[in-house]
């Protein structure tokens, strides 16, 4: 693991530090922190172990993101206790698998308590503040569901929508103010997110299956000859050489409507395969390698096309 970046003077809330994603980001920070969560004694026990291991003034208060007047209390603490907050990490959150026809309107409504209206009152228990101090940093921790909705989890990654709307709209009201606004999106983590879920059905059509240590999957790559793979749920779609450059992955789909051109060049008999976007095909068509050239014909090269698909690789949210 590499060393934590100190944050000299810094002053940081932490929401959701119980465990997962928040209790590594403290971790990381190695600054004054002030963990807030509702589970105690784990806030208290990672507060023992920062101040120890990092040698810098540390706090665990209890507080429920959902309630408003808690979540002020926490920071007038913090404040209090280690100074004026610098740094929030908008971090608490609850994920449930469910289908909308089964119903779980409890989890749909627990999910839009504790991830948007949670997050508005972590960021409007600390943005005046920093805005008269002329500074200051306000992360959320979102979700690669607040860039495409996933099945099984529609109200998630609504929510995670709203994260991103929300401090997409903070930020350009904060230029200039000196304070920061960002968002980062993780993938699929080992966390205990997965645990909230009651909805049986969607757990056994989406949820993620335990997943093997790094070490342990290089090794059974290595040693099988097929190259063995963690499970990977594809999505093909067509789509037009505009939005082949929209930064999503692409790899090429197979067609079974048509067939890519060939071309013979003396004796070797090559299969041109060349992206329909503009800015592939000029990179491919400067290119010499047998099997990924265009074809040529009387010494003028053309490039030929392909149809492409994205296949967007999906190990699901955090």
């Amino acid at each position: 693991m590499p060393e934590p970046r100190r944050f000299t003077g810094q002053v940081a809330v932490v929401t959701g530090a119980s465990g997962g994603i928040g209790a590594a980001i403290a971790r990381q920070l190695a600054a004054a922190v002030c963990l807030a969560a509702r589970s105690k004694g784990r806030i208290e026990s990672l507060a023992g172990e920062l101040s120890r291991a990092h040698g810098v003034p540390t706090l665990a208060v209890v507080a429920d993101v959902t309630d408003r007047a808690s979540v002020k209390a926490c920071v007038r603490e913090a404040e209090g206790a280690l100074g004026p907050v610098s740094v929030l990490v908008s971090n608490a959150g609850v994920m449930h698998y469910t289908l909308m026809k089964n119903l779980h309107e409890d989890e749909w409504a627990q999910a839009v308590d504790v991830n948007c209206k949670g997050m508005l009152n972590a960021v409007g228990a600390v943005l005046p503040g920093m805005l008269s101090r002329g500074r200051g940093h306000i992360l959320t921790i979102t979700s690669d569901a607040g860039r495409k909705a996933f099945p099984g989890l529609s109200v998630y990654s609504g929510t995670k929508f709203f994260n991103e709307a929300v401090s997409q709209g903070l930020r350009a009201e904060c230029v200039g103010t000196g304070v920061k606004v960002t968002t980062v999106q993780p993938g699929d983590c080992r966390s205990e997110l997965p645990a909230c879920t009651t909805d049986e059905e969607a757990r056994a059509r989406y949820a993620q299956r335990p997943r093997v240590s790094a070490p342990a999957m290089h090794r059974a790559c290595r040693s099988s000859p097929r190259r063995t793979r963690p499970p990977l749920v594809l999505l093909t779609v067509p789509v037009s050489p505009r939005a082949t450059h929209t930064g999503l992955p692409l790899r090429r789909a197979a067609s079974t409507r048509s067939r890519p051109r060939t071309a013979t060049s003396g004796s070797t008999r090559s299969t041109s395969q060349t992206p329909s976007c503009g800015p592939c095909r000029s990179r491919r068509t400067s290119r010499s390698a047998p099997g990924r050239r265009s074809s040529s014909r009387e010494g003028v090269t053309r490039p030929t096309t392909r149809p492409w698909h994205v296949r967007i690789g999906q190990r699901g949210p955090r």
